[in-house]
């Protein structure tokens, strides 16, 4: 499983190449499902989720809470593995982002 600092630095990765690549902008701007998916995202993104993109300037930031939580008693099997390890799935911390410190992300 990835550490938190490698999501970090993929996720970077992924906007300076949205900022810098015209056609992989193109790409997300068309459809950032496919697009992640044909990337190889594929894994972390169900198969039939929608994906979203939003772009935060200077006059609005965008916040995205996590899902609520599935109760332990509906849960599968192959949703536990994921309970352990303290890894955080649920959101993408930037350095750049004024609201999170990715020291203090759990």
């Amino acid at each position: 499983m990835k550490g938190h600092r490698e999501i970090i630095r993929e996720m970077e990765s992924l906007a300076r190449r949205y900022r810098t690549d015209a056609g992989f902008k193109a790409r997300m701007d068309a459809d950032p499902g496919a697009t992640l998916r044909g990337e190889g995202y594929d894994r972390v993104l169900p198969e039939k989720a929608s994906v979203s993109l939003h772009l935060d300037d200077e006059k609005t930031r965008h916040i995205v809470f996590p899902p609520r939580p599935i109760p332990a008693s509906a849960m599968k099997d192959e949703n536990l593995g994921g309970l352990s390890g303290g890894y955080c799935g649920g959101c993408v911390c930037f350095f750049g982002n004024p609201f999170m410190n990715p020291d203090t992300c759990a």
